[in-house]
């Protein structure tokens, strides 16, 4: 078992080095994932204990909350790290798609804009994605396009960034459907498939298959 071979090994580096902080970390996801939540807290207020100046731990307790549905003491990891580290971006995404789905959507608005302010274009996009779908589970539709359209354009072209682009399209595709817009639904599903059919494994699948979901839904049964 990989799960249990990793454990032996933390423990293992633990016996040699009991300041080895970082094997407190990884020790922490190996007992989650063996099923002993309560070890694995022990194991990453190990860590903290060993590095309280340090954010990533607030970071990984604050995920190990969050696999078992303990969102507000999930959002007081996250907010500590940030506390060390504002610019911890990866716990500032996850603070604000908690508030999300607690949909205490002032927090969540203020982390996600908050990345799309980094200096860093991935997090600044991943941001932007992220208000697109805070905007649109509010029901705001209109400013939801509006960001949609707003990266796309920033990253069409970018090879790098392909797979997003298919993935916003067939999403604003989505939202399209859900305004029964159609024909731009259909568009934005067509433009999607022509980019997936370069992906032999995953790509015609998927995106067919909400191909035709859009294309069932608009009543063009033959097609």
């Amino acid at each position: 078992n990989p799960v249990d071979e990793a454990y032996k090994s933390y423990w293992k580096a633990i016996e040699l080095d009991p300041f080895f902080k970082m094997a407190y970390n990884d020790l922490a996801y190996s007992f989650d994932e063996l099923g002993n939540s309560e070890k694995s807290i022990w194991a990453i207020n190990k860590y903290i204990s060993l590095a309280p100046g340090e954010a990533n731990p607030y970071d990984t307790r604050g995920d190990l909350y969050a696999k078992h549905g303990k969102l507000s003491e999930a959002a007081d990891s996250y907010r500590h790290a940030l506390a060390i580290k504002p610019d911890f971006y990866e716990s500032l995404e996850k603070l604000g798609q908690i508030s999300a789905y607690l949909k205490e959507y002032a927090t969540a608005d203020s982390c996600f804009e908050s990345l799309t302010l980094s200096g860093n274009r991935n997090w600044r996009y991943y941001g932007e994605v992220d208000l697109i779908y805070l905007a649109r589970n509010q029901g705001r539709f209109n400013a939801s396009l509006s960001r949609f359209n707003g990266i796309l354009k920033a990253v069409d072209g970018d090879s790098e960034f392909e797979g997003m682009v298919c993935e916003l399209l067939q999403e604003r595709s989505m939202q399209y459907a859900m305004m029964n817009n159609f024909p731009v639904a259909i568009r934005d599903a067509e433009r999607s498939v022509k980019r997936l059919l370069k992906d032999k494994v995953n790509g015609p699948v998927y995106g067919r298959q909400w191909y035709g979901s859009v294309l069932a839904r608009s009543n063009d049964l033959q097609k």
